[in-house]
């Protein structure tokens, strides 16, 4: 009984192996009806490429673009120990001409230059900014516009400002006659936050750029937020040390002089603190007397305590 069980597995063994040897050989054949089985490529899955630049506003996303092309271009320039008078005129400028150029994201047709990059990028350096978080903030998110002050006129005046999504840069957008200012200035003003050490509360200036989009020519100007803190911020004050005129109205809610003295408000920050608040201010004083300036003001943000802790 063994012998023959194992007689016929072998036969069917046998014939199992002529089969599989017959029906490789049909495969091959043409002509017969026996459909031929290819072997399927193993594609790749296509991965979208990341939207760079992208913004709601053609404008600021040539900003984004170029303020990313700026600072790339830079980390290849080492600042030299003392910057020649030629620097304080320097300027570079890219102009792109292809249409096509990244067409969902922005007009593909633009210009984009900046001044003095040298100078600029050592003031950053100065004022604690560093290359990489300033590129991240300008390019990598969108910047949104927020009105400041009297609206009216800063429209009449073609005043304009958006803010870097994380508040901690603000771009200002003004006329070509500030810019010929700016130049008149920045010598005296690169030399005086040098000497300071860029502890001053003078606006800190870390860029300033020009931006042609259809035909329209745009200056602005990077500052930093002094009011970008983790602390939110209640009121704002404008003060110019004056009683004329300096009161919110309706359509200029910001709070100035006279608020602050209605109010009786009063800023406790120590005396060490006092000291080094005065020094700064009066030395910045003297040096906006040295070059004729009068328009200007005092900015406070208050963050009121009380109130958050009644909230909690």
């Amino acid at each position: 009984m063994g012998s023959d069980g194992s007689a016929s597995n072998a036969g069917q063994s046998k014939k199992s192996s002529i089969r599989r040897k017959v029906f490789s050989g049909i495969k091959g054949r043409k002509g017969d009806d026996m459909p031929e089985v290819k072997k399927q490529k193993k594609r790749k899955a296509f991965k979208m490429k990341k939207k760079v630049f992208r913004a709601s506003d053609p404008l600021l996303s040539v900003f984004m673009w170029g303020v990313h092309q700026s600072v790339e271009q830079l980390t290849h320039c080492t600042i030299p120990p003392l910057l020649l008078d030629t620097d304080f005129k320097a300027f570079s400028k890219i102009s792109i001409e292809n249409y096509n150029f990244n067409s969902d994201n922005m007009v593909g047709k633009f210009k984009f230059k900046e001044y003095c990059p040298l100078v600029f990028k050592n003031l950053r350096e100065r004022f604690g900014v560093k290359e990489a978080l300033f590129n991240q903030a300008l390019s990598s998110c969108e910047p949104y516009y927020e009105c400041q002050g009297d609206a009216v006129k800063e429209k009449e005046r073609g005043h304009k400002y958006f803010y870097s999504k994380d508040n901690k840069f603000v771009v200002k957008i003004f006329h070509s006659e500030e810019v010929e200012f700016m130049h008149s200035i920045l010598n005296v003003y690169y030399n005086y936050a040098v000497e300071k050490g860029g502890q001053t509360l003078l606006p800190q200036y870390l860029a300033m750029y020009k931006i042609t989009v259809s035909n329209i020519e745009y200056h602005m100007i990077v500052m930093k937020n002094i009011l970008a803190v983790n602390l939110r911020i209640h009121k704002k004050y404008d003060l110019k040390g004056s009683k004329v005129d300096r009161a919110a109205t309706d359509k200029d809610p910001t709070l100035k002089d006279c608020d602050f003295l209605n109010g009786e408000m009063k800023i406790r920050v120590g005396e060490e603190k006092r000291k080094q608040i005065l020094a700064m201010l009066e030395s910045d004083v003297q040096f906006l007397s040295q070059l004729k300036i009068m328009d200007y003001s005092l900015l406070l943000g208050v963050h009121n305590v009380a109130k958050v802790n009644l909230i909690n």
